[in-house]
Order: C-alpha cells, then sequence, then structure tokens
C-alpha cells in the first residue's frame, strides 16, 4: 500500500462490500476516483461513527436537519499527496477532475433539464449552489430528491453491517424523525403505487438519455459525472430492491437504466482496505475513528482507534460494541474451517529428541511407501519364518542322531527333519506317524506329538507375527516433522484479518481442546494444551484503583519449547518459559468515573448524567484526560454486552493513570458493558454483578450494579536455560528476551533464536488485549447465556471464569503462533516472508540455526504418513537376515567344525544319507541299478550316463517307503 494513496470513507455494510456497498452518495466518488483511475484505498466507517469520523478530520457536516442540527454523512476523501480532506461527493469529482485531469472530463458542457419536485424529503440534500457547474450541481439534487423520494421502497433491503445493525437503524430512526423502524414499512398497496411513482419519474429521466442512441450515457458512448450520479442510485437499488423489483425497473423505458448500469459496471470495482497504525503515527488525530474493514470475502475488525471509540456520541445506541457478534464469530468459525494447511509432512529419517538419539531415530513414509514396507516385512518374517525352521530342524535332527539300532519310528522322524521344509507340513506328518505307529512301535504318541505340536505352535505364532507385523510402526514416534515453503516470520499484510482468524481459531482451539474433548482438532498440535493454575492473590496496582475483593494469578508451568511448543532440538538447545497474568476488577467510584453534565452534555445533545468519563487515562500527547465515554442510553437499545480494551506500553495511544503503572509488566484494561442485559437472578460477581430489582410493573429480573465494570490485567514472562538452571525475572514481552541475552544465561546460538522467535509471538499475541480487540463483544462467555437481553444465572466468580478462557486461548495462541514460523500460515490470509537467515550481516551461527528451525518442527498432524522406529526396522531386518544367512551356511559351517574337531562325524554322515536323494541312491545300489558317486553330497550322480530301469520285485522286497513332503 503506498502512503500516498488517497483514502475514501464509505459506509460499512454487511460483507461482502463488493456485493453489499449500497449508500449512494460513497457510489458517486468511488465510480468518478475509478473513471479517474486514481489510486485510493478504503475505509469503512460504521454509521453509528460517522460524526466522529468527520469531527475527528475537521471536516464539518455538509447538511443541516431542519432544526438546524448538523447531518454527518459520508463519503469523506482525503488526500495525503495535497492534504485536501473533502466531505462530499459533489465537492470531491470537482477536486478530482481538477487534480487529476488524465482519465476523462467528468463535467463536459450538456443540457441536462430535469426537474423533480417533492414536497417532503425525509433526509437533507446537497444544495445546488456551485457556481463551477451549476446545471450539475442541480441535476445531482433533482436526481438525489427524486430517487430520496422513493428511497423506502429499498430501506427493508438495506445489507447493514451485522455488528452495528440494530444502532444504524436506531440512527436511521432517529435521522428520519420516525418513531421506529417498522414505520419505514410499505402496505402491499403502498408498495405498488411507490413503484409506479418510480416507473413515472425515470420515465421522466429517460427523455434525457434517449436524445443520443449511440451508447447507454447520455452524451451516448462518453461517460459523465451526470451518468455517475445517476448509476450511483441504481447500485443502491440493485442491492436493496427485491430481485424481481430490480428486474423490473431495468426493463422499464426499452432498458434505459438497465444498459445505464451494465454500462458504468467497468467503473464499480469496490477497492478494500484496512488501516494500520503505522499509516497515521506522524498524525495522532487520525486515531479518532473506528474502521470496519473487510476483503474480498472475509470481514475484519480494525479498533487501532479503540481509546477514542467514544470520545464523542452524538447518536443514541452508538454506545454498541464496535466488535464481532456471536453471529459474526460463527461465520468466521465456519470460513476457519475450510482453510488449508500450508504445511507438509517430511518424508525420510529424523531423530526425535524426546526419545533420545537410538531410541528416537525414526522413518517417516508415505501412506503408499509404508504400505509397500509393511507388506516386505510380512513377506520378510514369512521368509524368517521358513528358514528359523530350517535351522531348528537340522538342530534337532543332530541332536537326535546317534549310533547303534533304533526303531522304524525313528528312522522317519530323521528323515522327515531332513527333508520337510517348512513347519506346517513337518507337524502333519509328525501327527500321522504318530497315528501310524500306534500299538507298534513304542510310546508313538509320546515320542512324536511333542514334535508336532511344537511344528502347530510354531506356524501359528509366525502367522500371527506376519500379520502383525504392520504394527511394527506402533513402537515409532507419536509425532511428525513439518515442512513448508512458506518457513520464516510471517508478517502478515492484513494485520487485522489475520489478527481475527488467529483469535476465532485460538478460542475454539482452547474450548474444545483445554477441556479434556475428544475434538479432531486437538490433534495437530505437538501437545493438546499447557497446563497452568490459578490462585486469589493481593492487588498489584496502586491506590484505590482495585475494587475490594481479591485479585485473580494464572500461572502456567514452565513451557518446554520441545514437548509443549514442538521445537525438536536436544537438550542442550532447548529453553523454558513461564508467563503469569494477574487481573483485578476496578473501582468506579468518585476518580475515576465522571458525568457530563451542563452545557458540555448539551453541545453532546444529551440531557444530564446521560454520558459517563471513566478516567483510567487519557492519550499520549494529553489532549485528552479521560479513557472511555458511557453512553447510558445503551441500557434501553436492547443490545447485549460491549467491551472497550486498551493496552500499555509499546506503541499504545493511551498513557494509563499512575495507579495503574507496574514496573515490567504488560497492561491490558478492559470495560465490559452489560447495555441492556437484564438477569433472571441476583448476582453477586464483581464484574456482572445484578442486585437491582427492575421498577416496571411485572417485570421480573435484575439490572447489572454498574454501568461498565473494568478489569486491568498485568502480564509478566520468564525464560529459563534447563542447562544450568539459570533464569530471567519476571519481565514485561519487550525486556524479556533482551534480558536472556544480556543476563548469564548462557544461551547457545541455537536458544537464542528460539527467544526471538518467541518474542515476536509475545508481542503479537500475548497480551488479553490481542484475544479481545477482535472479538469485542463474542470472547465473552458470558454473552453465550444472554438470550436476546435476557442473562441466564451466572455463577459468582463469572468474571475468574472469563479471564481463565482468556489465559486458555491466550496460550493457544501461543501455541499455533510457535508452530506458524515452520509450518506456514494457518489462516487464507496473504503474508509477507521475512527469512531471517537469509541476511548477509547476520551472525553465521544465528543465520544456521533459524534455517534449522524449519526442519525441527514437530506435529502431531499425520497426513497418512506413518512412523516406523529405526532401531526397530535394524533389529527386525538385522536378525532376519541373520537368521536366513546362517540357515544358509549352517550345514557346511558344522560339517567344517565336525570334521576340524574331529568330533560328530556319524551325526554329519547321518544328515547326509537321510537326505532325499540320497535315499533314492541307497534304494538304486540296493537293487544293482547305476554305478553311483558322490554318497556324501547333496546331490548323487551316475559314474556315467547310463540307463536302467526298476525292478519292482526288489525294491518292493528291499526297501521301506519313505514319504516326501514339502518342497525339496
Amino acid at each position: 500500500m503506498d502512503s500516498k494513496n488517497i483514502i475514501f470513507y464509505d459506509i460499512s455494510p454487511r460483507p461482502p462490500v463488493e456485493k453489499n456497498a449500497h449508500a449512494p452518495n460513497p457510489w458517486k466518488s468511488r465510480l468518478a476516483l475509478n473513471f479517474k483511475g486514481v489510486p485510493y484505498t478504503t475505509t469503512w466507517v460504521a454509521m453509528t461513527d460517522i460524526a466522529k469520523t468527520r469531527i475527528s478530520l475537521n471536516v464539518p457536516a455538509g447538511r443541516k436537519f431542519a432544526d438546524g442540527k448538523d447531518f454527518y454523512t459520508l463519503p469523506i476523501m482525503q488526500d495525503p499527496t495535497t492534504g485536501a480532506v473533502l466531505g462530499d461527493s459533489f465537492d470531491i469529482a470537482l477536486y478530482l477532475n481538477k487534480t487529476y485531469p488524465g482519465g476523462g472530463d467528468l463535467f463536459p458542457a450538456q443540457k441536462l433539464d430535469f426537474d423533480y419536485e417533492q414536497p417532503y424529503i425525509l433526509i437533507p440534500l446537497s444544495d445546488c449552489s456551485n457556481n463551477e457547474f451549476p446545471d450539475y450541481a442541480k441535476f445531482n439534487m433533482n436526481i438525489d430528491a427524486a430517487f430520496t423520494a422513493h428511497l423506502q421502497l429499498g430501506v427493508q433491503g438495506m445489507p447493514f453491517n451485522p455488528a452495528t445493525e440494530e444502532q444504524t437503524k436506531a440512527e436511521f430512526v432517529r435521522r428520519a424523525g420516525v418513531s421506529g423502524w417498522d414505520d419505514f414499512a410499505l402496505s402491499d398497496e403502498g408498495r405498488v403505487k411507490l413503484l409506479e411513482s418510480l416507473k413515472n419519474m425515470l420515465g421522466d429521466l429517460a427523455v434525457l438519455f434517449s436524445r443520443d442512441n449511440s451508447g447507454p450515457f447520455l452524451l451516448g458512448s462518453q461517460v459523465t459525472y451526470a451518468d455517475i450520479i445517476v448509476g450511483a442510485w441504481l447500485r443502491m437499488m440493485h442491492v436493496t430492491f427485491p430481485e424481481d423489483e430490480w428486474q423490473q425497473v431495468i426493463s422499464w423505458h426499452q432498458g434505459i437504466f438497465g444498459k445505464l448500469h451494465d454500462g458504468l459496471e467497468v467503473f464499480a470495482e469496490v477497492k478494500t482496505w484496512r488501516t494500520h497504525l503505522s499509516a497515521f503515527n506522524a498524525n495522532p488525530i487520525m486515531l479518532h475513528r473506528i474502521q470496519f474493514c473487510y476483503s474480498a470475502n472475509t470481514p475484519y475488525l480494525s479498533l487501532r482507534g479503540h481509546l477514542f471509540s467514544t470520545y464523542l456520541y452524538p447518536f443514541k445506541g452508538s454506545v454498541y460494541s464496535l466488535g464481532i457478534t456471536q453471529s459474526y464469530s460463527l461465520l468466521l468459525q465456519e470460513k476457519y474451517s475450510d482453510f488449508i494447511m500450508s504445511f507438509e509432512i517430511y518424508t525420510g529419517s529424523w531423530t526425535d529428541w524426546s526419545r533420545g538419539r537410538v531410541l528416537g531415530a525414526t522413518l517417516t513414509l508415505s501412506s503408499r511407501d509404508a504400505s509397500l514396507l509393511l507388506a516386505f516385512i510380512a513377506a520378510f518374517v514369512t521368509v524368517v519364518a521358513i528358514r528359523l525352521w530350517l535351522i531348528i530342524a537340522f538342530t534337532t535332527h543332530q541332536l537326535s542322531a546317534s549310533g547303534g539300532k533304533h526303531d522304524g519310528l525313528y528312522y522317519q522322524r530323521q528323515v522327515i527333519l531332513r527333508n520337510v521344509k517348512s513347519a506346517p507340513a513337518a507337524a502333519w506328518l509328525f501327527l500321522q506317524q504318530a497315528w501310524h505307529w500306534r500299538g507298534i512301535a513304542t510310546s508313538s504318541f509320546s515320542r512324536t506329538l511333542p514334535l508336532a505340536l511344537f511344528c502347530v505352535f510354531y506356524s501359528v505364532g509366525f502367522a500371527i507375527l506376519a500379520v502383525f507385523s504392520s504394527q511394527i510402526s506402533g513402537s515409532a514416534s507419536a509425532y511428525r516433522l513439518l515442512r513448508s515453503p512458506s518457513c520464516g516470520f510471517q508478517i502478515p499484510n492484513e494485520e487485522y484479518q489475520k489478527a481475527t482468524f488467529d483469535n476465532q481459531r485460538a478460542a475454539l482451539y482452547s474450548k474444545e481442546c483445554y477441556s479434556n474433548t475428544s475434538s479432531p482438532m486437538c490433534s495437530m498440535l505437538p501437545t493438546r494444551k499447557l497446563e497452568w493454575a490459578s490462585s486469589s492473590t493481593d492487588c498489584p496496582f496502586g491506590g484505590k484503583v482495585c475494587l475490594d475483593t481479591p485479585s485473580f494469578k494464572m500461572e502456567s508451568g514452565m513451557i518446554d519449547t520441545h514437548y509443549d511448543l514442538g521445537l525438536n532440538n536436544p537438550p542442550k538447545n532447548r529453553l523454558k518459559y513461564k508467563r503469569e497474568t494477574v487481573c483485578s476488577p476496578l473501582n468506579t467510584g468518585d476518580g475515576f468515573t465522571q458525568y457530563i453534565n451542563g452545557s458540555e452534555a448539551d453541545y453532546l445533545g444529551w440531557e444530564d448524567n446521560v454520558l459517563i468519563r471513566y478516567l483510567y487515562g487519557g492519550n499520549l500527547n494529553g489532549t485528552i484526560n479521560h479513557t472511555h465515554i458511557y453512553n447510558t442510553f445503551g441500557r434501553n437499545i436492547n443490545i447485549g454486552y460491549s467491551t472497550w480494551t486498551f493496552f500499555y506500553p509499546y506503541n499504545s495511544v493511551w498513557q494509563p493513570v499512575d495507579e495503574l503503572l507496574v514496573p515490567n509488566t504488560d497492561l491490558t484494561l478492559m470495560l465490559i458493558a452489560p447495555n441492556s442485559v437484564v438477569h433472571l437472578k441476583p448476582n453477586d460477581d464483581p464484574v456482572f454483578a445484578a442486585s437491582i430489582p427492575m421498577n416496571a410493573q411485572g417485570a421480573i429480573g435484575y439490572l447489572p450494579d454498574r454501568w461498565v465494570s473494568p478489569i486491568a490485567c498485568i502480564d509478566q514472562h520468564q525464560l529459563c536455560n534447563p542447562n544450568n538452571d539459570k533464569c530471567t525475572p519476571l519481565l514485561d514481552r519487550q525486556r524479556l528476551v533482551e534480558s536472556a541475552m544480556k543476563d548469564s544465561l548462557a544461551l547457545n546460538a541455537a536458544q537464542i533464536v528460539t527467544a526471538q522467535r518467541l518474542r515476536l509471538v509475545l508481542w503479537e499475541s500475548s497480551l488479553f488485549y490481542h484475544t479481545i480487540w477482535t472479538q469485542t463483544q463474542s470472547f465473552l462467555r458470558a454473552q453465550e447465556k444472554v438470550a436476546g437481553i435476557t442473562g441466564l444465572p451466572l455463577p459468582s466468580n463469572q468474571w475468574e471464569i472469563e479471564m481463565s478462557a482468556l489465559f486458555n486461548t491466550t496460550l493457544a495462541n501461543l501455541q499455533y503462533h510457535m508452530m506458524e514460523y515452520a509450518a506456514g500460515s494457518f489462516v487464507p490470509v496473504a503474508v509477507n516472508i521475512t527469512e531471517p537467515w537469509d541476511n548477509p550481516s547476520a551472525d553465521a551461527g544465528w543465520a544456521a540455526a533459524y534455517k534449522n528451525m524449519c526442519y525441527n518442527q514437530r506435529t502431531k498432524e499425520t497426513q497418512g504418513t506413518l512412523n516406523f522406529s529405526i532401531l526397530g526396522l535394524g533389529l527386525l531386518f538385522g536378525l532376519g537376515l541373520y537368521i536366513i544367512v546362517l540357515s544358509f551356511i549352517l550345514e557346511f559351517l558344522m560339517a567344517w567344525i565336525q570334521k576340524w574337531l574331529g568330533r560328530g562325524i556319524l551325526r554329519a554322515r547321518r544328515w547326509e544319507r537321510d537326505a532325499t536323494l540320497q535315499q533314492m541312491r541307497l534304494l538304486y545300489e540296493i537293487q544293482g541299478s547305476g554305478d553311483w558317486k558322490g554318497t556324501t553330497e547333496d546331490f548323487p550322480c551316475t559314474v556315467s550316463g547310463e540307463y536302467f530301469g526298476h525292478d519292482e520285485e526288489v525294491i518292493s522286497s528291499t526297501t521301506v517307503e519313505v514319504r516326501q513332503a514339502g518342497p525339496s
């Protein structure tokens, strides 16, 4: 954004503003600005704040009511290049035409003979006294009169900003001088008549547009400001009229006005913007306003001008909280639920330092690669099972082999052990052997069944192991490392929009995950919640500013940057962080409040004792000595809780009273107004107290004890080096890291950059102010118990519940914001990414540590990946490979050892003899078939390729059948 851009002020509608911007006079200026092609940005102002905005910019009211009172309206245009500030759409057009002659002439000569007489107009109109272009000025007034006379057709369809809808309606009622909003409603008959009147009026106007048929404009194809004047009102009708009636309007009179509307579309871009505090550092008076600001599809709120949000209240209803309502909060939550994570899960090997260098060695694989690995593991386990059986069979055979005489069962068993290659096949043969040798061999079952049962259990055990080998990843780390192309410090283009999303997300997360629910959103951050404790304590402030009630202290435990915030570092690179917050309800008695009476009240348009000043400090330059002005009319306009919030120090425009100044702390002040809330039961909570019975006849309920209940909170932080147990004192967010680097904490480079990362997070989101300012109404848990304006019973410690919820939200923000450095922004907001390692002047150690932080952020988000313990995989594959290799060399190894030792030669020969092919050789040698060699080899062969046949009689009389089963 260029600081020299024109600033254009428009009335904030319901989002999205591109669709719902409807005020006709701002539309005149917007169309003119776009026609001229002049760069500008838009500040959206609530209707209830128009007067304060004009007063703050020293722009007088351009019109008057019939009784002589000022009528404040928009647009306003401020040109930083020339210093010009204009508050009338016609004056703005004249200024643009003179100052920016490029882009075309807005005021070419033409005949604009359209007159409209209306005996009574609800809203005062601009005069037609301009001497430079009197025809255009008169045309502007007549068009305004003609369309204003039919404004009632669209009033009920105006898309008001939800945050101030009731107050805007009240302001419309006040300006129109009617008794209520329903007075704007039309009967069916009245609507038909007014539509017919509109058609007739447009018929008279259509005569002008019919003079030149070369285009949709008065001068054919040339756009002039006269076209813009009419087009602006058409824009309003398009937004506020029912669709069927709008279609009628653009079809009347040969579609002249539909063509005009479409012809101006090229100049109808709604440029959105928010106001950043730094833009007004040189002009503090600009801070006297509040802007409602919107992006293309998403509402957000700027409250940087909060100090003066109630500086003047000339309008009834303007007390309403300039915040996001509960329904608005739900809209933001719905938007947040659609966000797409900007990071991916790292796949590859890494170390989870929670488990140490060895146990923490982890392999993360994608779902596809993990499936392939698990399938391979299952197959590998099966192969290992087969090869281990061969080792067991060989060992059993060798231990059983002996000289002397044995029965047939013994020799069969040895042949089975020698030749059957799988345990299931061996089990089946052993079972059959026991059956067939019953009554023949001695103890056939006791000699054979143990082997059969062992083979069965062995087979079942390895089958189960193969199935559950997929669970090998369960022994690995539950965390993942993330990767993002957006690593670095996230500096949002739209700070307030991001803060709104951040706070809504943190509030939702703390509600779901700090209360031990099982919401899916609780599984992403490194730890579900940060633990803390609360206690009662003395008031930390001076004088009599505190109420006579205990203060509330909230204190986190020592938050470990590794375990709690997910910075995956070895112990030497870790830090521990702690925060304390103490809150106290404040006194609103003498010295801290002041009713506005006399001439000042009359000047502001109110009776005595209606407006109340709250005196907890003014602005820094001393031109304002109060913090806030509350309008007690808020009790009568059917609205819920409102909150105003302030902070100190560092970039604050508020200077607290001395009693609130506590050294080395950050201060947040919140002013909570119950407005119209009526409690069903009395309450003695120091902030939400309600004990005043209602006076209305038949009414049951209790009014709040105070118009506004202030709470002040101070924050302090502490950093510790767990390697030497040294800590900083409790300090404010600014001095914390400075102290950590100066004191004798002896931080290394990795710890220093971690502290700097924490510093930025604390700067953005550590104060209660940071949590409140984007959701000044919806953050209150008490608001959730308000139905209409009826407050359900509250506990006597409701204010502590509210402070606890804020503390939870700030901790959740801490968790998310720390993660954002490596993960990128979690919300759909454009950000600039600062890469601190890419700085030629940066310390090399710091730069490397900053870069390394992109690769060491832990998360519980999986994105379908699976973790494997590298130690577990190493043991599995190492032991498995050992078994496989041993199974292939064991026979040769044992034969070599037996030969070298000269012992066990008989066992080796029995192993050779019992082989299937050696058994075959023996059969043929017995019958004299073939001249064989290799009697001790695995494959005996005949000496020559001779042919010989079977002698069945010899075979059947001299041999014993040997069954062979399984693969050879």
